[in-house]
């Protein structure tokens, strides 16, 4: 009886000095990455119409006629977190949080705010932020490969506003497939993501996962929930993912991928006794002219090795081919009717749509701009060797409308420079200060226009 008693007491305190050890872990944690994280306001510009009949009084029109559409356009504001990966004033987030933004705010944990310009990858619904400030604490990344289930994980993040708000869990699953927000083009897509306890409630999207040693090994972005709010079932973009992503849109300003052009799936038990293979990307289906049809890959083909990396899962395989650069020719193993293939596989460019966010300056015109690109000149018949930028929409009121600015004018210098790009347009008005001149020539149908903002 002593003896299971004794038992007893080594058991509580041996669990007492766990729970205090994790205290302390949370408490450090907290304090030391609360300057890391940021809340992000994003504003845009919603025109509704809706009918309004004037003598409409009882219910009815004694006189007849048809209403008459009332056009109302408001500010909306949304709200997000991110987190700061490089003291240069480079902040992540989600692609959700900043998407068709006007105006984005970057509020810091010691209350400063500055504005930030936004480049934008929805395939991963990642997004990076620019802000210029000084004093900058980046946090520190981890490696989402090497994560296993059960390990003990802490959110921190902005939820329903409330700033700097952790939350403790542990790691739920791994390589998570679900899809949210529609069907088809309209949904996102998660293929591969992390799946945790830790609550995460509207507001905490694109703030960080953090382990137990402060390292950053998610990207909050989604819940599946049945009301709205946390149940205890919330996912990240694995961390790996985002290196990818950061690497390239700092460096071009979107996320160039590799194409192969062909659907896979996991290989069920019965493909593998089929096929004698037990890992790999199963082959489905893939279009004519891709670089899979055109290498003589075939339907049921089973993909075990892309340019010396082993394939045992599509997910893999979205991963290998992403990263590979385009036009470069690779080896690819795959199992066929029982025996071992090599392909010659010429790589694609994976066709990215994004529109980026306006990029936010010091100085507001009050207007929403996107880079000319090749499928804008073809949709409205603009001539190939025109450059600029395309004005998405004004604010009413703004500086841009009071000098005459319209949607769908193109912008062809700023003060004399001609401008190629948002990011060029923006490097111009950095240079300005707000008692500068600025003269817009635009593009108008065939006409030329000099536009003075004041």
């Amino acid at each position: 009886m002593k003896k299971i008693y004794f038992v007893f007491i080594i058991l509580a305190l041996s669990i007492g000095a766990f729970a205090q050890n994790m205290e302390t872990v949370f408490e450090e944690l907290s304090e030391k990455l609360a300057p890391c994280v940021v809340n992000i306001i994003s504003e845009s510009t919603v025109q509704t119409s809706q009918a309004i009949d004037p003598f409409d009084i009882f219910g009815f029109n004694p006189f007849g006629g048809s209403p008459q559409p009332k056009t109302e356009i408001r500010k909306t504001q949304g709200k997000g977190t991110g987190f700061i990966v490089d003291s240069k004033g480079y902040i992540v987030t989600n692609t959700h949080v900043v998407k068709g933004a006007e105006k984005i705010t970057v509020v810091l944990n010691d209350g400063r705010e500055f504005p930030g310009e936004a480049w934008i990858d929805s395939r991963t619904d990642l997004a990076l932020v620019k802000i210029k400030a000084d004093g900058l604490k980046a946090i520190e990344m981890g490696d989402s490969d090497k994560l296993k289930v059960g390990q003990w994980v802490m959110a921190i993040g902005n939820p329903y506003g409330f700033q700097n708000t952790i939350t403790t869990g542990v790691i739920s699953g791994l390589s998570r497939e679900f899809a949210v927000g529609g069907a088809g083009d309209d949904a996102t897509y998660y293929p591969d993501a992390i799946q945790t306890d830790a609550s995460i409630n509207p507001g905490n999207s694109g703030g960080p996962l953090v382990d137990l040693k402060g390292r950053v090994i998610g990207i909050n972005s989604a819940i599946a929930s049945p009301s709205g709010g946390s149940v205890g079932l919330g996912f990240a973009v694995p961390v790996n993912t985002a290196k990818f992503v950061i690497e390239r849109l700092i460096k071009d300003g979107k996320v160039v991928r590799g194409y192969f052009g062909v659907v896979t799936t996991k290989l069920t038990n019965a493909q593998q006794k089929r096929l004698g293979v037990k890992e790999g990307a199963y082959v489905k289906s893939f279009s004519k002219g891709t670089p899979a049809a055109d290498s003589g890959m075939k339907v049921e083909d089973v993909i075990v090795e892309i340019d010396g990396k082993p394939i045992k899962t599509p997910v893999d395989l979205r991963r290998v081919v992403e990263a590979i650069e385009p036009g470069k020719t690779v080896k690819t193993k795959v199992i066929r009717d029982g025996k071992q293939e090599t392909l010659e596989v010429k790589v694609g460019e994976l066709p990215n749509s994004d529109v980026q966010p306006t990029a936010k300056t010091e100085l507001d015109l009050g207007m929403s701009l996107t880079d000319l690109t090749g499928e804008i000149k073809a949709q409205f018949n603009i001539a190939a060797d025109v450059e600029g930028v395309v004005v998405k929409s004004v604010t009413r009121g703004g500086a841009a409308q009071v000098a005459g600015v319209q949607p769908k004018d193109i912008i062809t210098k700023i003060n004399g420079t001609v401008v190629k790009s948002v990011q060029e347009f923006n490097d111009v008005m950095k240079k300005l200060n707000s008692d500068s001149s600025i003269t817009l020539i635009v593009l108008r149908g065939e006409d030329y226009i000099a536009l003075d903002l004041q």
